[in-house]
């Protein structure tokens, strides 16, 4: 089995910027709680993307829904 890719997103909110660094299941597991509140609010949030772009469009899907004022981007791939 191949080693999984180790990506980096950044939030950007309130002028802060936060850098997470892992695999797709360990973003995942960071962020569940984010997906979970979106999800709530829009059925169209991922709970369980299955790459980095999905899960980048579910946490900006997820903060417009809940209306707050930060992006996520992914930056680098390892």
């Amino acid at each position: 089995m191949a080693p999984s890719k180790i990506y980096t997103v950044v939030e950007r909110s309130r002028g802060i910027k936060s850098e997470f660094t892992g695999t797709v299941a360990e973003l995942q597991a960071r962020f569940q709680g984010m997906l979970k509140s979106g999800n709530f609010y829009d059925r169209k949030v991922k709970l369980a993307p299955k790459s980095a772009a999905a899960l980048i469009d579910s946490l900006n899907l997820a903060a417009e829904r809940l209306l707050m004022t930060g992006e996520y981007r992914l930056v680098a791939v390892a």
